[in-house]
């Protein structure tokens, strides 16, 4: 014979609910005699008006003073950046660029190093 469990919990009574087969339900065409709801939270519907024509707004695109210079280098040129926060920008924005020249096979290369002053950034091809 089994022990029974001090932690054991006796089981709950539920009583069944007996449930009437008469629910109350309301039909489609009881809804649609009720009218309309009433429109508090409705935008407001206008007709007429024109649709515009698609306009294509050119995107403002502000180059770095990093990237410009990066562009500008020709092969064995170099650049320092003195300010530690623009240094820290110049060599991750370096680090992008590289990235997409890989990407599309390009022939650009770049080096940095941590020098006296800040950070400079070769072109090496």
């Amino acid at each position: 014979m089994k022990k029974k469990s001090p932690h054991r919990q006796k089981p709950i009574k539920r009583k069944l609910l007996k449930t009437s087969k008469q629910k109350k339900t309301v039909s489609r065409k009881a809804v649609m005699q009720q009218g309309p709801r009433p429109t508090t939270d409705v935008y407001p519907i206008e007709s007429g008006i024109k649709i515009p024509p698609i306009t294509k707004s050119k995107p403002t695109v502000t180059i770095s003073p990093a990237v410009a210079t990066m562009n500008a280098l020709d092969k064995g040129q170099s650049f320092l950046v003195k300010d530690p926060t623009a240094a820290f920008q110049a060599a991750k924005l370096m680090r992008d660029l590289m990235s997409r020249e890989r990407d599309r096979d390009g022939d650009r290369n770049f080096i940095s190093r941590k020098v006296g002053d800040g950070l400079r950034i070769w072109r090496t091809s």
